[in-house]
């Protein structure tokens, strides 16, 4: 929660509340992270900062605040600090001339960021968000920021690549041989449509939402670069793969089937992850967004689960030496039941 008050002498005071260890808030032309002035605290810690990047590198104190009780100057030119923990609470409070920085504050028409950490120290955010806001009214609005849409449309992309259409392809293959030569184009359809969806979802991450963090917040994207990195060589093995009663026919069933299914297992907790992640960074912006995504693929898990259960029982995908035939594939023409 950020306070103010405009002195009336050309400066603001300002104070932030918050139940994280950490807190920044930011000042910034365009919403953007890189380019911002920003204050950043702890407990006995609050002092000026340029955002020069997305990484811990690109955050870089600028000479002032007050480090341990210690005054120096600043562009920001940061007077008194202070810093206070109670009851859990953190409480950083500052005063900065409107007019200082790289990007200085209005009376009117300002855009803020937040954001908070896990851990007294300077740490990659768990949970940010952009606000536009009027010193003189107290207006305010949660602000959808490029990065925010993003972000969404590369969880959507990934969701329907890696929650939907992939796993589809995969039970269609497991379940479906009997209608030959249907379950095969039905398997590589579904696998390139997948994959394609799936691979723009990456090239968004990539080129978008900054390069990969090293703390706790990087698992999902190291995570979801190993099953991108299968899913993209699964439709290279497919086209590959050798002629049935071939020498190698057997290591390359073994190959891409596992390959798929390593995959599919991988994906589950980076999907979780990532909807997480999503909820937490924008939740001003984008109000349970991520649990909504969360929700839909634990609902499409539920259908192909059901769907799995309901084919093995009736006995479709056991292998010959079992000792059951297949079921006659007219059980699902229409009129049957």
């Amino acid at each position: 929660m950020l306070h103010w008050r405009l002195l009336g002498d050309g400066n603001v005071r300002m104070a932030v509340e918050t139940t994280a260890p950490f807190a920044a808030v930011g000042f910034s032309s365009d919403g953007s992270m890189v380019g911002s002035d920003a204050v950043i605290g702890w407990s006995g810690h609050v002092a000026a900062y340029k955002l020069n990047g997305k990484t811990l590198s690109g955050v870089v104190q600028e000479p002032g605040g007050s480090v341990s009780g210690r005054r120096r100057l600043s562009t920001l030119a940061l007077t008194a600090t202070s810093t206070s923990v109670t009851n859990g609470v953190l409480l950083l409070e500052f005063t900065r001339p409107m007019s200082a920085g790289g990007v200085p504050v209005l009376p009117n028409d300002n855009t803020f960021l937040w954001a908070t950490g896990a851990s007294a120290s300077l740490v990659e955010h768990d949970a940010r968000g952009t606000y536009s806001l009027s010193l003189a009214d107290g207006t305010s609005a949660a602000t959808l920021t490029d990065a925010a849409k993003f972000k969404l449309t590369h969880g959507v992309m990934m969701l329907c690549g890696w929650g939907v259409l992939l796993p589809a392809g995969v039970l269609g293959a497991r379940f479906l041989r009997h209608w030959d030569p249907f379950w095969y184009r039905l398997h590589r359809n579904t696998q390139i449509v997948g994959v394609t969806i799936a691979t723009v979802g990456l090239i968004i991450a990539l080129t978008q939402l900054g390069p990969i963090e090293t703390s706790s917040g990087g698992a999902h994207a190291i995570l979801g670069l190993v099953v991108s990195a299968i899913g993209l060589f699964q439709p290279l093995n497919g086209f590959l793969r050798p002629h049935k009663g071939g020498a190698h026919r057997h290591l390359w069933e073994v190959v891409h089937k596992w390959g798929g299914r390593l995959a599919l297992i991988l994906a589950a907790p980076t999907i979780i992850m990532g909807c997480l992640k999503l909820n937490s960074q924008e939740k001003a912006a984008l109000p349970s967004v991520g649990l909504v995504l969360l929700a839909l693929y634990g609902v499409a898990v539920a259908v192909m689960t059901i769907a799995t259960a309901w084919l093995l029982r009736q006995g479709y995908g056991r292998v010959a030496t079992i000792g059951k035939e297949q079921p006659d594939p007219s059980f699902f023409k229409p009129g049957n039941a």
